[in-house]
């Protein structure tokens, strides 16, 4: 019967163990489960982060695009002011060379005019001249 209380002593310290082995599994339970719920709230909020981004990427996408439609509508309007000034160029060479001719006739009648008028002066005082 020796063995019996030394087999009691050893049963006890096997409960005790089992005791606190469950107690330890508990608590390992607990966190795991509070892990599990972060790791949930973190999955969420990657999922959040990576559907802000996703919207983000598209909406830099759409500016892109609208960025690109407005440099061909530029580029389209550029071509057409540089047209328009090889036009306006041609017409200001055009009447410069007709202002410069427009000038040179100018000074042509001017002389003609001036010799004209002294001739008529000449005359006129040698007719006065004459006369008195």
């Amino acid at each position: 019967m020796a063995d019996q209380p030394e087999f009691v002593q050893v049963l006890e310290k096997l409960l005790t163990r089992l005791d606190t082995q469950t107690i330890i599994n508990e608590r390992v339970a607990a966190r795991l489960d509070s892990q599990q719920a972060s790791i949930d709230k973190l999955a969420t909020t990657l999922e959040t982060v990576v559907t802000v981004q996703y919207k983000m990427l598209d909406q830099m996408q759409l500016m892109y695009e609208e960025q690109q439609q407005t440099n061909r509508e530029q580029q389209a309007f550029n071509e057409r002011q540089e047209k328009f000034n090889e036009r306006q160029e041609e017409t200001d060479a055009i009447l410069l060379s007709e202002l410069r001719e427009i000038k040179a006739d100018l000074r042509e009648m001017k002389t003609v005019v001036l010799t004209d008028h002294e001739e008529r002066l000449r005359r006129l005082e040698e007719f006065m001249r004459r006369a008195s």
